[in-house]
């Protein structure tokens, strides 16, 4: 019966261990689900909405053919009255919601959404300061910026950094993710507050700060491209860097 014990006690000792040595706690593993369900939700709802009049504008005006960028090869009516629906483009289920090119739906996901997505932000900082977690994504000294350079280089290259420079990031990873979460995330948020028409009755300075709705927009579209672009980026480095570790590490 004794060896029994020692074998049990054995187990849950390693089985503690082995949780320790997943490099994140139980609260942020969980919010990286919730984020990504979200961030999922957000993008492509986001992409519905654009969907419904595919023309980006940096003036006020959006005078037809002033745009800076477009999504379709309608023509303008020049004859007619027109409205910005018969500009839609159909996008398919596998960038936008499943559901038909419907705005209301786009939005209503959109909105839904980012109240959970910023909640989850929200808790997530006061976890990060609370626990100390930021000292290992904050960076603390102008030296990581040379450092991060050089393993920019490194990468490509196609030289990976040793398993040394992980703790538990390299130093591009950590400027990266905390540009993501304290840069990337809020221009998100007040850039989408920017396009809002009773946001802009309320406060009409801070939509001219922005340069007008529109602008706000565009803006908004720049900020999605990011994220999109750091989402490649850091799934394909999770790969690549070893993807079983990586995926026992966040899951």
């Amino acid at each position: 019966m004794r060896g029994v014990n020692l074998r049990a006690e054995w187990v849950v000792t390693m089985h503690t261990i082995v949780v320790a040595d997943l490099g994140f706690p139980l609260w942020l593993r969980v919010q990286h689900l919730i984020n990504l369900i979200f961030m999922g939700l957000l993008i492509r709802s986001g992409i519905q909405i654009l969907g419904s009049y595919p023309r980006l504008y940096w003036n006020r005006h959006t005078t037809p053919g002033t745009e800076w960028l477009k999504f379709t090869r309608k023509p303008i009516p020049k004859d007619r009255l027109w409205i910005t629906l018969e500009q839609e483009e159909p996008v398919t289920s596998w960038l936008a919601q499943p559901g038909g090119n419907n705005l209301g739906l786009g939005r209503h996901w959109h909105f839904f959404s980012i109240l959970f997505w910023m909640l989850n932000g929200v808790i997530y900082v006061i976890l990060l300061f609370a626990t100390g977690e930021w000292r290992r994504l904050i960076p603390t000294s102008w030296s990581i910026v040379p450092d991060a350079w050089h393993t920019f280089v490194g990468y490509i290259t196609f030289h990976l950094p040793p398993a040394s420079a992980f703790h538990p990031y390299d130093p591009l990873q950590q400027l990266a993710y905390a540009g993501v979460v304290f840069l990337l995330g809020p221009f998100l948020i007040i850039t989408g507050a920017g396009q809002s028409p009773a946001i802009e009755a309320q406060f009409p300075r801070f939509s001219r700060l922005l340069g007008g709705r529109q602008s706000a927009r565009s803006l908004h579209f720049l900020g999605l491209l990011a994220f999109v672009a750091f989402i490649i980026i850091h799934v394909a480095l999770v790969i690549i860097t070893g993807f079983g570790p990586n995926m026992d590490k966040i899951v």
